[in-house]
């Protein structure tokens, strides 16, 4: 018995895609094999509807082109207005980097006009019953009528800073260096909504403390509170303007107590201004009056007195 020697041959390469021998892509394959990132992704993907590029994908493929991570990618995507189904059809074509910056770029247009108005919009409800025409006006207008005892007041203002008696004569910008803290306060929650800071959906209204003794008497009676005094109560922040002007009629020094009474007793951020001194605020409204506007809600609020002292000699 003679002994025999089999040799086997060495498979050939085969195609990777199809299987055809020839090496590890056939010419017919490899004139099919995709060219961009899009499309490397799309032959990836099963087929769908509307093809969707997962999480993981996004971060694979888009973020390293752009040097940023995914959560920065999302937020960019948002605000360009790019949906990401729409990643595989535009990655799929040259210059996809171009159109998204400038989509981009318009996307950051649109929500910055779309702050501008809600700002606007919640300036003048804020304002609705107190000094409405100074909403229109700049922080920089603004700033340019006060008196520059008042810019930081305008300037740094906040609710945790308890409530404030701004005492001093006409025409220094008592009223408008409040409109300004209002607009800045506004501004800043629209800039950076954060529900766990305190002016999250800003509840902050302007009211004249004239206007507060004419609401009540011209409420029928039965029917519960008028609603400006409503509103001068419960709002979260309660800026009351030209203190000391109201009727004598009746008892409006009685309605202003209530309001600040109440407020203190429920913790709420009071701002005054008057043309008073703060002796007369005390001559006329009572010694509590200041302590309920300045300690309410605990915190060490001030009195600001802007009369010059030879007014008081």
């Amino acid at each position: 018995m003679t002994d025999s020697t089999m040799t086997i041959a060495a498979p050939r390469p085969r195609c990777a895609r199809c299987g055809t021998p020839g090496g590890a892509l056939c010419t017919g394959c490899a004139a099919h094999e995709p060219k961009t990132i899009g499309e490397v992704i799309a032959q990836k993907m099963p087929p769908m509807p509307e093809a969707s590029l997962t999480a993981d994908e996004v971060t694979e493929t888009v973020c390293p082109v752009l040097d940023i991570d995914r959560e920065e990618l999302v937020r960019r995507s948002r605000i360009a207005g790019w949906r990401l189904w729409t990643w595989t059809d535009e990655l799929a074509e040259p210059g996809w980097e171009q159109r998204f910056a400038d989509a981009l770029d318009a996307g950051k247009q649109r929500l910055a006009e779309q702050k501008r108005q809600t700002i606007a919009f919640r300036v003048g409800h804020a304002l609705t019953d107190g000094p409405f025409a100074l909403g229109s006006l700049s922080m920089t207008e603004l700033l340019e009528r006060i008196d520059a005892k008042l810019r930081p007041l305008a300037e740094q203002l906040s609710p945790e800073h308890g409530g404030r008696l701004i005492c001093g004569p006409t025409g220094i910008g008592k009223t408008t260096a409040l409109v300004a803290a209002t607009r800045r306060l506004i501004a800043d929650n629209v800039e950076h909504p954060d529900p766990n800071r305190p002016l999250a959906g800003v509840d902050l209204r302007w009211v004249r403390a004239a206007d507060l003794p004419i609401a009540r008497l011209g409420h029928g009676l039965g029917h519960g509170e008028a609603e400006l005094v409503e509103r001068a109560r419960n709002c979260q922040i309660l800026c009351l303007d030209d203190l000391g002007w109201e009727s004598r009629r009746a008892g409006a020094d009685d309605v202003i107590g209530e309001v600040i009474a109440y407020r203190y007793d429920t913790g709420r951020v009071t701002w005054v201004t008057t043309g008073l001194k703060p002796e007369q605020v005390v001559e006329k409204y009572g010694e509590a009056f200041t302590r309920k506007i300045c300690e309410a809600g605990a915190r060490a609020g001030k009195v600001l007195d802007l009369w010059p002292k030879e007014s008081r000699q």
